[in-house]
């Protein structure tokens, strides 16, 4: 559970840190989990961020998890 709450508020770090530049950070799974992956030392928010190799797994999950528990 603990692991769970680190990884929620290392995510709702990057929205906030990120919201200025990327108002739609919050909707793109692939640049947070981006984010994650890379981590807050190397990366400075911007307005045309692009996804690496783990971003764009995880927005393939999040697409089918979103349809397998019929959410839109």
């Amino acid at each position: 559970m603990l692991l769970c709450m680190y990884v929620a508020a290392y995510i709702k770090y990057f929205q906030d840190t990120w919201q200025d530049e990327l108002p739609s950070i919050a909707n793109r799974p692939d640049i947070l989990g981006t984010l994650y992956n890379i981590g807050h030392e190397i990366t400075k928010p911007n307005s045309n961020p692009k996804p690496n190799s783990f971003g764009e797994h995880v927005k393939n999950n999040y697409d089918t998890m979103g349809d397998l528990l019929g959410l839109d």
